[in-house]
């Protein structure tokens, strides 16, 4: 199995950014990066990664190097759409 990064840079406190890992086998082509987003307090953002290729394909968000965990305000955290509900300043970085 071959592993991939993806550092999706949005800004941020520290202009740090979240990080897509992918695992896969067989060839895969990502079709579409996932877009910088703003979001007010409260609000939600939404990472959509698209890809193209054998699977299984395998997705893990992290946040300046820590891989970021499903609850709380994020869901999708292994899965092509990383979701992040009730932005806080807090969340600035990911």
């Amino acid at each position: 199995m071959e592993i991939y990064m993806a550092r999706l840079k949005n800004g941020g406190l520290n202009n740090d950014g979240a990080i897509y890992r992918l695992g896969i086998s067989g060839p895969l082509q990502i079709t579409g990066q996932p877009a910088d987003q703003s979001a007010y307090i409260g609000g939600t953002a939404l990472f959509t990664v698209a890809t193209f290729g054998a699977a299984p394909v395998f997705y893990s968000g992290s946040r300046t190097e820590s891989i970021l965990p499903n609850g709380g305000n994020i869901s999708g955290a292994t899965t092509a759409t990383l979701r992040i509900a009730n932005v806080t300043a807090n969340d600035a970085a990911l």
